[in-house]
């Protein structure tokens, strides 16, 4: 919310700043996944308002493709968001973020091995990636039923933000797999303190994944964890 606020007293300074209009697109599609807003609709459809504003003043700008790349795959718009990200990377071609929304596509659409391609590439162009690189590294090798290695990199990525929800909500997944229990149990109880909001119900509401097979799956891996309904 103070990011938000920042970001308006920038448009007020400059109405046409376009990377300002994709920075809350972002921040509105993350009060809809996180369950930060009372209206998750209203906030899904204004964030994709801004990311189409964002791009309309900066169609140069791979930033602001990115963003809009990111609010159609919150909105499970999956075909729309492939393309924004990779309208990014042909306008930057060495933009490491846009392989790495490229991986978070493809992880929900489940089709690790390309998510693993694409997060090694955002890694060869900025060595001092973010939590997010390793998170989508984990998190294919979770798909891929490697949980020992999917437990050992998402630990990692927990090194760079302790307060990231998605690496716990995956290590709680691929702890329940990798055959411990007591981990996980752990890491939902700080989940649920880091965000209440966090239970299974909204998690399999707003979470992008489109095969109901794999959503289930990865719904009562954190169920057997203790995650509340």
């Amino acid at each position: 919310e103070l990011a938000r606020l920042e970001y308006q007293k920038a448009l007020e300074l400059d109405p046409k700043h376009a990377r300002s209009y994709g920075a809350i697109a972002y921040s509105l599609a993350q009060d809809y996944r996180r369950g930060w807003t009372d209206n998750p609709v209203e906030s899904i459809d204004r964030a994709l308002l801004m990311a189409q504003k964002a791009v309309e003043l900066g169609k140069d700008i791979p930033q602001t493709h990115w963003a809009l790349g990111y609010v159609h795959l919150m909105r499970r718009e999956y075909e729309e968001a492939r393309k924004s990200v990779e309208q990014a990377i042909r306008i930057a071609p060495n933009y490491a973020d846009g392989y790495g929304l490229l991986a978070l596509i493809n992880n929900n659409l489940g089709q690790p091995e390309r998510a693993l391609e694409n997060i090694q590439a955002g890694m060869r162009l900025n060595p001092f990636y973010t939590w997010d690189y390793p998170y989508n590294q984990g998190r294919a090798y979770y798909q891929l039923g490697r949980y020992e290695e999917a437990v050992a990199i998402l630990e990692q990525a927990q090194t760079r933000n302790e307060n990231a929800e998605p690496i716990k909500l995956w290590l709680v997944a691929s702890y329940i797999r990798n055959g411990q229990p007591d981990d996980a149990e752990w890491a939902a109880e700080e989940l649920q303190i880091l965000n209440p909001a966090a239970t299974l119900s909204h998690t399999a509401k707003t979470i992008p994944i489109p095969d109901p097979h794999q959503r289930s799956a990865f719904i009562d891996d954190l169920r057997q964890a203790g995650m509340p309904e």
